[in-house]
């Protein structure tokens, strides 16, 4: 949701008191008169809704200004400055631009003002904000960016400011401006780096609060924008409690800026699909509004309001109520903006897909069309993502209107696949030209959408024809929405040659960060989330480590164009090379998970298969099934029986389409997708069981072996990655201890944020490890007990074959990077640096063909759209593990040493994949306690990568 930030407040009065004129010359009385109508215009100017009483004192100032323009520019300058500022809030920024661009014209021609001054950066600020307003988000970042250049180098020569760290400002206008470019990632490294500065004007200044809880709702926005909806809603928080707003409590001083971020909330309980909570917050703001200007509707936070209700109404099948107020919505937005911006674009998508839901495909592709209008001739330099969406909506309605006609028109159906196509090579444009993480993600959202109904285009013409390239083009799509930001940067750091500068460079930087990273994480684990001197001072340093990366890459992209295609890219690899790439026992299941529909692929080395199912209950059946294993003490029986109604139902809708692909014993490559990536496939069942079997049931475990990859083409990556220093030792076991008392399990307590707390400690962890050990033979090493610390085994962890570990492992949902490995506690260290934490997990150069994580939560992580599962495995796969074994949730400590023993006996000579399904099934048989069958002791472990034997001899 768009929303502006203020910095008006702050940027003006500094214009005013370093204007170039001083109180001790001798003036004209209108000079002296127009400085104190400078003065009201200013402090009427600086509240929104005091614009209109700001205009007598501007008529006033251009009568006194309008006298000399060519005597002295530098006047005329404030008063078309001041115009400026009021054309901004009567809502006519192209006015403004015009006015602004004579006031920098001015003040360059007066010779008064150096290109580096304090007036020069307000001006180009100034320009920012308007070119903003009006849509322009490229040319006021320009502007925006020009203006920090100037304050960053005033504040280098240790010039003074009026307002403290005013930098800062110009970090908040930046980081907005990338975020309406879609650099989510960078924008909230801009505004991250702001708000401690201007948190700290707001201790001396209080009307500054409200420009402290803009930059919170603008990180919430951010987070919005990439579904991190946790980390969205802590923030659209923080900023209502800065302006100490909350449900149910009448606010003291309501605004327009207060009631957007009771819509932003709102938006984003709507996408979290909790309407009630939704519609709370909406009502908010809508009395916040009726309070500050009552009877007016005409306002884009109300037409906001129309949109998201209308939104919700269509997803709950109220469809004539959800198209009036979409319409609603559409006059709102219209008389405000006009025909064409990106609002009415939206809300074209929406009714569009109302009138998809009522099958009711030409007046869809209708809106679809208008959709596009509305984003002007280049729709997908103006926002990819709408242009993707309304893609997504004319792809499915062709499919729609295809199904529904008597004689069947394939043109339809090419339609549909053109559509996604094009969206296709604009997403291949724009990840290479933008940078960072977040554009796969946040992006990805609207390529998927608009390949789902090529999928289906495509699987409706291979069963026309039965042209298996119909196929292969469907998979080819559903890969690109896997994995793709772990491909690129795997790519970047692994697949350059041995000795390369640039992937040392990559890892010089990356080493830093996760350093700082690490620094900080330890300061907030003492102090909680109070912002303290020198955690403030290393977000800087994280901040200007950023800065240095992008702008080295840069220049370096600048110097070589042909390395955008190495450093930068969304290839995938093609049907024929990974079929080409199984074993002749392996079959391929990958899926698709679209927004109505399923996709499965199977392939074999010599068969290729399609199916597509609905899945309107196949969301909740697994989180049903995830949850009844995942917590099985609480209420066994009622566990049990949701488990095997889900495994039995999941097991028709997600196996049972393949099987004419699987034979007895075949070993199964899992690639998921959304919530698929939680699931253990293995604890399936084969066959029907009913609850009189329990727990000997007949799971797919029994018949094949399984492990897993992010994508098909990232599985190959790992598999082909040759290590850059080949180890000299095998094995390396680690089991640190804890000074907690042992509950039986390798759960530490569950957190939101960094602290200090004593993890439980492990009984059998130590065992496992020493025989594992045993097993292992020569050139084996433990780091037990108080050896087992985080320095020591990152001093060693590049030097061997195969690593275990076994320790607590925490995903941490709330700030996925402070997810953690825990070691024993240094003597010398504060707590906090026993936490192996995410950041240096990718820091690290890893040379090993296996990592065990025997630990809890290891495998579990946060699901990004575009780009999978965010979680500790992943992070050791990028360091450069081949295979990972990890975990799906809290293990027992016992079962887990049954387990990783077992497993390591089977593994020599033996594909990792087999060795684990045989650990498995000789964990379940030899249980006497019935209830240690449950896959809750068994199933959380699963294979990530590469399943090549490793053969150790001499043992």
């Amino acid at each position: 949701m768009k929303q502006n930030i203020l910095i008006l407040i702050i940027t003006l009065p500094v214009f005013f008191l370093q204007s170039g004129d001083t109180f001790a010359q001798v003036v004209p009385s209108d000079t002296i008169r127009a400085r104190a109508w400078d003065s009201i215009a200013i402090k009427l100017l600086d509240y929104r809704f005091s614009a209109e009483a700001a205009r007598p004192y501007l008529d006033s100032l251009e009568q006194v200004r309008g006298k000399f323009p060519g005597e002295d520019s530098i006047p005329y300058a404030s008063l078309l400055f001041f115009k400026a500022l009021y054309s901004y809030y009567k809502g006519n920024p192209n006015q403004g631009v015009q006015l602004m661009l004579e006031v920098i014209r001015l003040r360059e021609n007066s010779g008064k003002y150096p290109p580096d001054s304090h007036p020069m950066a307000s001006a180009h600020n100034m320009l920012g904000l308007l070119l903003s307003n009006a849509g322009q988000h490229d040319l006021a970042l320009a502007h925006h960016r020009h203006a920090m250049g100037i304050r960053e180098s005033i504040a280098r020569r240790g010039g003074a400011f009026t307002f403290k760290n005013m930098p800062a400002y110009s970090y908040a206008a930046v980081g907005q401006e990338l975020g309406y470019l879609g650099e989510n990632d960078q924008s909230i490294a801009f505004i991250l780096r702001a708000l401690p500065d201007i948190r700290d004007s707001a201790r001396y200044h209080y009307e500054m609060r409200g420009f402290v809880a803009a930059l919170y709702s603008n990180l919430g926005g951010n987070y919005l924008n990439t579904r991190d909806h946790a980390l969205a809603e802590y923030y659209f928080g923080q900023a209502l409690g800065m302006m100490g707003s909350s449900l149910g409590k009448e606010d003291l001083m309501p605004s327009d800026q207060l009631a957007q971020i009771w819509i932003n909330r709102g938006s984003n309980y709507a996408f979290q699909l909790k309407p009630d909570s939704a519609r709370l917050c909406f009502e908010k703001a809508v009395r916040i509004l009726d309070r500050i200007r009552p009877g007016q509707a005409e306002q884009l936070s109300v037409g906001a309001m129309y949109e998201i209700q209308g939104v919700l109404s269509l997803d709950l099948g109220n469809f004539a109520q959800g198209e009036m107020q979409l319409r609603e919505a559409l006059r709102i937005f219209k008389s405000i903006e006009g025909e064409r911006n990106v609002d009415v674009s939206r809300v074209y998508f929406s009714l569009g897909y109302g009138f998809y839901l009522q099958n009711k495909p030409d007046s869809t592709i209708a809106c679809a069309r208008l959709s596009k209008q509305a984003l002007g001739e280049h729709p997908a330099e103006k926002s990819f993502l709408h242009f993707a969406k309304g893609k997504s909506l004319a792809g499915k309605a062709w499919v729609q209107k295809y199904r529904n006609e008597t004689v069947k028109d394939t043109g339809l159906l090419k339609q549909a696949i053109a559509e996604a196509g094009l969206v296709e090579t604009a997403f291949d444009y724009y990840v290479s030209s933008l940078e960072g993480e977040f554009r796969f993600f946040s992006m990805a959202v609207g390529l998927k959408q608009a390949f789902e109904p090529a999928l289906a285009a495509h699987l409706l013409l291979y069963r026309l024809d039965s042209q298996q390239t119909h196929i292969e083009e469907a998979f080819r799509l559903s890969e690109k929405t896997k994995a793709l930001s772990w491909l690129e940067k795997f790519r970047f750091q692994h697949n350059f040659k041995a000795g390369d500068s640039l992937p040392a460079l990559e890892q010089q930087f990356r080493k830093q960060l996760a350093d700082l990273k690490t620094r900080r994480y330890s300061i907030l684990s003492q102090n909680g989330e109070t912002a303290t001197v020198e955690s403030d001072a290393i977000d800087q340093k994280i901040f200007e480590l950023g800065r240095r990366r992008d702008a080295y890459l840069k220049n370096l992209k600048a110097d070589d164009p042909s390395l955008s295609n190495a450093l930068y890219s969304a290839r995938v690899d093609t049907t024929t090379i990974i079929q080409r790439s199984l074993a002749a026992d392996e079959v391929l299941l990958s899926y698709f998970i679209g927004d109505s529909s399923v996709f499965i692929f199977g392939m074999t080395r010599e068969k290729l298969r399609m199916e597509m199912l609905t899945h309107t209950i196949l969301r909740s059946s697994v989180e049903r099934l995830i949850d009844s294993l995942r917590s099985p003490g609480r209420d066994e029986n009622a566990a049990v029986d949701t488990f095997i109604t889900e495994a039995k139902y999941l097991y028709s809708k997600l196996i049972v389409p393949m099987k004419p692909l699987l034979t007895e014993g075949a070993r199964l490559i899992i690639i998921p997708d959304e919530i698929l990536c939680g699931l253990p496939f293995e604890a399936l069942f084969e066959k029907g069981s009913r609850k009189k079997n329990y727990p000997n049931f007949d799971y797919l475990l029994n018949h094949y072996s399984f492990r897993y990859g992010y994508s098909a083409t990232a599985l190959r990556e790992m598999e082909k990655k040759k290590h850059r220093n080949v180890p000299a030792r095998r094995f390396l076991g680690v089991a640190p201890v804890f000074p907690g008392p042992h509950t039986g399990g390798r759960a530490p307590v569950l957190h939101e944020s960094p602290r200090n707390f004593d993890l439980d400690s492990l009984e059998h962890n130590i065992p496992e490890v020493r025989n594992v050990w045993k097993i292992m033979g020569k050139n084996s090493d433990t780091l037990i007990g108080g050896n087992a610390t985080k320095s020591n085994f990152l001093a060693l962890a590049g030097q061997y074959r195969v690593i275990l570990l076994s320790t607590h492992g925490l995903f941490n949902d709330f700030v996925v990077e402070h997810s953690f490995v825990a070691f024993t506690e240094s003597p010398k260290g504060d707590k906090a640096s026993r936490y192996l934490l995410m950041p240096e997990i990718e820091a690290m150069t890893l040379n090993c063909d296996l990592l065990a994580l025997s630990a809890c939560q290891t495998a579990l992580g946060r699901l990004r759209t575009g780009d999978g599962v965010i979680s500790l495995t992943r992070m050791f796969a990028f360091a450069g593990a081949k295979s990972l074994l990890g975990t799906l949730w809290n293990v027992s400590d016992k079962a887990s040493r049954e387990l990783m023993e077992d497993f390591f006996k089977n593994l020599n000579g033996q594909p990792k994949d087999k060795a684990l399904q045989q650990a498995k099934i000789n964990y379940i048989q030899k249980q006497k306690e019935e209830k240690k069958k449950y896959p809750y002791y068994w199933a959380a472990y699963v294979l990530v990568g590469d399943d090549t034997p490793l053969v150790f001899t001499g043992r």
